[in-house]
């Protein structure tokens, strides 16, 4: 599982990479772009002086009829002024995206040096599905008050067991996979034994159960039993706008590698806020123990 995660990581890193080289050259043409704006609008200011200045030196002319002559220079400098904001407006975003894209990858980086000492994030109860047909459980409690939260893990398990269809087809994002399985799970512990449960995945559920508010159960089931990613990138951007799912695919990635707690909720608080979800805290973030 470690050696999986850090394959998905160096990938991950990789596509980063790509991105942080694609945004610096941007910058690059921006900033030429933003230069050679300047340039023509200090030009424009430069002859319009120049024009004013004339009709002043002819000597019949008062400076009230010369300032009456520039209204069509008055139009190129607001368009030039138009045009040298939207330059530096579209720098400022490619600047944005790439200090994002690198604090993303000092993320991975960080997760990566991290990734062997996992254990204390995992779960009291440790489950590990193994297709097609292998549940793995251990316990690390025998506390009877425990046990709602043993059957979630138990039903969280059993979720991708009757979901998988084969190696090939799959949800690619964890945060879907990982964070349907656990919602359904919830739910099931939930009608069956009355419990709210919330120890595995506590914000990636918080998250999806907000988008439950706009995407029916029903939707999100069979996408998560068909593994119909193509689905659930139509639905989110039908939902959330076009290239929701695009633009925030980074975020469902690293909210799974990240170990910092305030990179996390800031990420996490990203995504509610572009699914119009209430902000969470730092407490939303930690599991916690039911009683039963």
């Amino acid at each position: 599982m470690a050696n999986k995660k850090l394959t998905k990581i160096d990938s991950e890193a990789l596509d980063l990479q790509q991105k942080i080289v694609t945004y610096q050259l941007n910058i690059k043409t921006d900033q030429v772009l933003v230069s050679d704006r300047q340039n023509i609008l200090d030009k424009i200011y430069r002859q319009r002086e120049t024009e004013y200045q004339n009709c002043l030196s002819i000597g019949k002319h008062t400076e009230i009829y010369c300032k009456d002559q520039l209204p069509g220079w008055d139009e190129k400098i607001t368009q030039a002024n138009q045009n040298l904001n939207d330059e530096k407006s579209i720098l400022n975003t490619d600047q944005k995206l790439l200090k994002d894209n690198q604090s993303y990858l000092d993320i991975l980086a960080a997760r990566k040096s991290l990734i062997k000492s996992m254990e204390k994030n995992v779960n009291q109860e440790y489950g590990q599905f193994v297709p097609d047909k292998l549940i793995n459980m251990a316990l690390n409690s025998y506390s009877q008050e425990r046990i709602a939260d043993y059957f979630s893990a138990l039903t969280h398990e059993y979720m991708h067991y009757t979901s998988y269809i084969s190696d090939k087809i799959f949800l690619p994002d964890p945060f879907f996979e990982e964070g349907l399985s656990e919602y359904f799970a919830r739910k099931a512990i939930n009608n069956n034994l009355q419990v709210s449960t919330n120890v595995g995945y506590p914000v990636i559920v918080k998250i999806i159960t907000q988008m439950s508010k706009r995407i029916t159960d029903s939707d999100l089931a069979e996408i998560y039993f068909s593994k119909d990613q193509s689905k659930l990138i139509t639905i989110l951007d039908r939902v959330y706008g076009d290239n929701f799912y695009k633009n925030n695919r980074i975020l469902f990635t690293l909210l799974q590698f990240t170990s910092d707690e305030i990179q996390a909720l800031k990420m996490a608080n990203t995504i509610m806020e572009n699914i119009d979800g209430p902000q969470l805290k730092i407490s939303d973030l930690i599991s916690t123990s039911s009683n039963y």
